[in-house]
């Protein structure tokens, strides 16, 4: 029970780690389009950029999600 327990929260903190690095470039660029709104209201193009961003990441995160899925923690 308690070895269940370990493992499932290393593979859950494994998995928040990689969301982390992966979400970094989203991150920023969120905060770089709430900065630039504050600096000039005039840039329009900054919220396209982070959601563009936020695609891709998600697209990225869902085959890195489902490559460890199928191939780390399924083969224990």
């Amino acid at each position: 029970m308690l070895r269940q327990i370990v493992s499932t929260s290393i593979i859950a903190l494994v998995y928040i780690c990689l969301l982390v690095i992966v979400f970094a470039p989203t991150i920023y660029a969120v905060w770089f389009y709430i900065i630039g709104r504050r600096i000039s209201p005039k840039s329009k193009g900054l919220f396209r950029i982070a959601v563009y961003t936020f695609c891709i990441n998600a697209v990225i995160v869902y085959f890195l999600f489902r490559l460890a899925f199928d191939y780390v923690v399924m083969t224990r």
